[in-house]
């Protein structure tokens, strides 16, 4: 969890984009969670069947400081087309597994002040297209196929 003064970042949601089109398509949101697993493999909390996608991918660390990500992916992990290894996750930030594959969009929420995010103007997932994402359930893992010919 990520305490900065009285803000808790304990809340992160990824969003798979369209690969090509700004089209949110799935969600996931978990909560006060050390680290977060993606890739193929059916032991990720994020399982996502691509052929770009390497079986133990990407994670996600919880860290003091914020969240950090971590690449494991064979093909890599992008930030504004730039691959990175390791890197500290911002608010909005849009993540790509492989150079051309699928997208993931991140977001942290204020869990302890909601008139605070409001403030900050932060919008709520909900405001993101709400009826063209589907949600898993908490504590269930749901497998993503697409095809890589988008």
């Amino acid at each position: 969890m990520y305490i900065f003064g009285l803000l808790n970042f304990g809340v992160i949601t990824l969003i798979l984009l369209h690969s090509s089109r700004p089209v949110p398509l799935h969600r996931w949101t978990f909560e006060d969670k050390p680290i977060l697993r993606i890739g193929r493999s059916k032991d990720n909390d994020v399982i996502i069947g691509s052929a770009v996608v390497s079986r133990h991918h990407l994670e996600l660390w919880n860290k003091t400081s914020g969240w950090e990500l971590v690449n494991f992916g064979a093909n890599g992990t992008y930030v504004n087309n730039q691959m990175v290894n390791k890197r500290r996750i911002v608010d909005g930030m849009v993540v790509r597994l492989g150079h051309t594959g699928p997208r993931l969009l991140i977001r942290l929420k204020l869990v302890n002040d909601i008139h605070l995010n409001k403030q900050l103007d932060i919008p709520d997932l909900e405001d993101l297209a709400a009826n063209e994402i589907t949600e898993s359930d908490p504590g269930h893992t749901t497998r993503i196929e697409f095809d890589d010919d988008d």
